[in-house]
């Protein structure tokens, strides 16, 4: 079972994503709501482009944490 599907489209400038789908049962990957799992993808694709993936996963870890401490 997979966490994410991206459908890309090639371009001559690059790649754009046309569309993510989110697995609603994320929590299987230690992921808690919607917006933890577009911080995770972000880290995902940031770390696959060899861009600042340490700043992406500090910013998926804020993201968790809050989510985290707003319902509990």
């Amino acid at each position: 079972m997979e966490a994410f599907t991206v459908h890309l489209s090639g371009y001559s400038r690059g790649i754009i994503i046309k569309k993510v789908e989110i697995n609603r049962n994320l929590a299987t990957f230690g992921v808690n709501g919607d917006d933890s799992a577009l911080a995770l993808l972000n880290y995902l694709l940031t770390a696959e482009t060899g861009l600042d993936a340490e700043t992406a996963w500090k910013e998926y870890l804020r993201v968790w944490a809050y989510t985290e401490n707003k319902y509990n």
